[in-house]
């Protein structure tokens, strides 16, 4: 079935959110932030081993890099349009007046 991963992962999402905010005042802070820490880690790790697959690949014996300028671009693109849209203020706001 088309588009299984995505709904299983909103729905993963939406559980750990809920027993974020059901348990999480019984997490000690010290805790909470090295889970952040780690999950922040893995998602750094899960994202560049998607984007270094396609850059990546060996020829010949030697590892060669395609395809770098078009990700330095994405990546400074978007990260003007982010500043300049102020999404992280966004994001903030937002979570402010869901916790009110």
């Amino acid at each position: 079935m088309i588009g299984t991963g995505t709904i299983v992962n909103v729905a993963l999402i939406a559980a750990g959110s809920l027993a974020g905010l059901a348990f999480g005042r019984l997490i000690k802070p010290r805790v909470q932030e090295g889970l952040m820490k780690a999950t922040g880690l893995a998602v750094i790790f899960i994202g560049l081993t998607g984007a270094l697959e396609g850059m990546l690949s060996i020829r010949d014996g030697a590892l060669s890099t395609g395809s770098t300028v078009p990700m330095v671009v994405a990546l400074a693109g978007g990260a003007l349009l982010g500043e300049l849209l102020d999404i992280e203020g966004w994001f903030e706001r937002l979570g402010r007046w869901l916790l009110c």
